[in-house]
């Protein structure tokens, strides 16, 4: 728990830093790690949310995958359709391991 508490103060600061800078780049990331470190099913959502929203803002398709796939882990079916859409913009011919993570989690 205390391990928790310690990371998720660092991504605080980090998001801080980020803001404070205009260097926004991995805002959708450091939200979507910071995720991992709640107990709590709702934080855990809400931010996995921001998450998701900033990288489609930012068209980073990545972020948004991994957005996608944590909260198809944690919600399954219900978020299904933002997965399969995430996973559809990802250019052909593209191998990133989050696409066999997504393709294992939807076949299941």
């Amino acid at each position: 728990m205390l391990g928790r508490l310690l990371i998720r103060e660092r991504l605080d600061t980090a998001l801080t830093l980020a803001a404070d800078t205009g260097m926004r780049v991995y805002d959708a990331e450091l939200l979507r790690l910071r995720a991992q470190t709640h107990t709590d099913g709702a934080a855990r959502r809400a931010d996995l949310a921001a998450a998701f929203d900033v990288a489609r803002r930012q068209h980073a398709t990545l972020f948004e995958l991994r957005a996608a796939l944590d909260d198809f882990e944690l919600r399954g079916h219900r978020a299904r359709a933002a997965l399969v859409d995430a996973a559809s913009r990802v250019p052909s011919g593209y191998v990133w391991p989050e696409l066999v993570r997504t393709r294992t989690a939807l076949c299941d």
